[in-house]
């Protein structure tokens, strides 16, 4: 049968305890826990609050978009409006009547109560001027290569809004031109009526709409070429533009109407753009918020929300790590006291309590199972004399030796080795006979004369008296099992010491009491 194993020398373990060492993991793991569930939570919101802050912009982006689009269809009309009278002016029935001179007024007070309107001409079928009523000195001019007269000339297609053009009769100024034909009596091209609009005064219609900084209102023509852009990147408006080949621009063509986030490619910023046709024309009029402008707002609070978040959780984190060190602190404190409680703390052996509790245990079980126990009684000789001539460390030196040299030779787990008091020492060997023991013993006695032989504080080596007793069916109790020894040591000291004797009442043949491997 296997022999019980000695009680820990650590103390005994609290059944069903926990570590505190584990306790102090689990509370950092949910610390860790909490923490991701923080900043789970943390995503969500920041996400619904990018969503929001998205949603707003999209919102200003179309409420600007409608302005700019209001904006601009109102005064198109007004402008197509003035050309169709001017047209009738000059052309109509019901104006026949009228003479050069009153049609010339006529038309003058037309073009000045019409805001934004640069030049009124009326080009005839050579494209020479004919009437030029904004002018107090009548100018001359051939426009026969300008797209607003060669459109018209080719077909009736209404109101004509021409590419952008510096003007030859207004210092080159930039310009765009709207024009209508003139259909002569017999149904034939008679020439072109046209208005002249600085794209200035385009651009000053927006200067009350305000998409930011780093945002943008633009006015693109079906070429891709820009006739405003507000707020201007170059000061003039970035008239004249070309962004035909730009993606951005081809998507919006390609769509007419949307919305999208994308990368400008004439100043690099990411913009939200919003964009729509102008009804009945090719124009374009986009809005791009730029997004570092948008979302600046929520920026800050994910800077500050995380800043807030990670100092929680480092704090929390650090307060865990703290606790689970201190929880480690006091169960390592507190083994260690259990240690001292159940231990000698000079040689790290058991102590008398450890011996009490086992030696009880090993006799119930040598009697329950019918198998052999035995004790072996230790004793420094003149243990007294070496101790006063060598001095006290010297002394301690010795008893830790011995207690080396008890531990290298009881190797079983049913053997358990412990200071007994002073320089006596006790070592119980389960399932062991005193034959074996003996054995045990001797070799104890020789190991410890050798080492002690070695040692250089020493003039002379130390040996021990050893005595030896088995369990007998006359022994009521360990006491008896220890005065047995007792008895054999004091017969090992009277003998001469420096020996190994066994107690009289066991002390039968070898083969009696054989203990298994012991006495191999």
């Amino acid at each position: 049968m296997t022999p019980t194993p000695p009680l820990e020398q650590n103390g005994p373990r609290r059944t069903g305890a926990v570590p505190r060492k584990r306790i102090g993991d689990l509370i950092i793991a949910l610390v860790a826990v909490a923490s991701l569930a923080i900043l789970g939570a943390m995503i969500d919101t920041l996400r619904t609050a990018y969503n929001d802050v998205e949603l707003r912009a999209e919102r200003e982006a179309h409420s600007l978009l409608e302005a700019s689009v209001s904006h601009l269809e109102s005064q198109l009309a007004l402008w197509d409006l003035s050309l169709k009278l001017a047209a009738d002016i000059f052309h109509r029935d019901r104006f026949a009547t009228l003479n050069a001179d009153d049609r010339i007024l006529l038309l003058s007070n037309l073009a000045t109560n019409v805001s934004f309107i640069g030049s009124l001409l009326v080009l005839d079928r050579q494209g020479n001027i004919s009437l030029d009523p904004m002018s107090p000195v009548r100018r001359t001019g051939n426009f026969s290569d300008r797209d607003y007269f060669l459109a018209p000339q080719q077909a009736d297609v209404g109101t004509f809004i021409s590419q952008p053009y510096r003007s030859r009769l207004r210092n080159h100024d930039p310009s765009i031109a709207l024009s209508r034909r003139i259909t002569g009596p017999d149904g034939g091209f008679d020439g072109v009526v046209m208005i002249a609009v600085r794209l200035a005064s385009i651009r000053a219609m927006f200067d009350d709409l305000d998409p930011g900084q780093r945002g943008a209102i633009a006015v693109i023509n079906a070429a891709g070429r820009v006739l405003m852009r507000h707020p201007s990147l170059d000061g003039s408006g970035d008239v004249d533009l070309d962004l035909s080949a730009s993606p951005n621009f081809r998507r919006m063509l390609a769509e007419q109407t949307g919305s999208f986030s994308a990368r400008a490619v004439t100043d690099g910023t990411q913009r939200l753009y919003v964009f729509t046709t102008v009804p009945r024309t090719d124009l374009l009029v986009s809005v791009g918020l730029a997004e570092n402008e948008v979302f600046s707002g929520w920026y800050r609070r994910v800077y500050i929300t995380i800043a807030v978040i990670v100092a929680m959780c480092a704090v929390a984190l650090l307060i865990s790590l703290r606790l689970r060190a201190e929880l480690a602190r006091r169960e390592a404190a507190e083994t260690q006291l259990a240690k001292l409680a159940r231990t000698d703390p000079l040689t790290g052996l058991a102590n008398r309590r450890v011996f009490e509790e086992f030696a009880e245990r090993e006799l119930r079980r040598s009697r329950r199972t019918d198998r052999p126990l035995s004790m072996i009684l230790i004793d420094a000789d003149h243990f007294k004399a070496v101790n006063d001539r060598y001095g006290h460390a010297v002394g301690d030196t010795i008893l830790q030796l011995l207690a080396t040299v008890m531990t290298r030779h009881l190797g079983r787990p049913g053997d358990l080795g412990v200071r007994f008091g002073g320089e006596e020492f006790i070592a119980l060997l389960a399932d062991t006979g005193a034959a074996g023991a003996a054995i045990v013993a001797d070799r104890i006695r020789q190991g410890f004369e050798t080492a002690t032989s070695q040692t250089p504080n020493l003039d002379a080596p130390v040996t021990v008296s050893i005595g030896v007793a088995e369990l007998t069916a006359r022994m009521a109790d360990v006491p008896d099992l220890v005065a047995a020894a007792d008895r054999a040591l004091y017969r090992a000291k009277a003998s001469g010491r420096n020996r190994v004797m066994r107690d009289e009442e066991t002390a039968g043949p070898p083969e009696a009491h054989e203990g298994g491997r012991r006495e191999a």
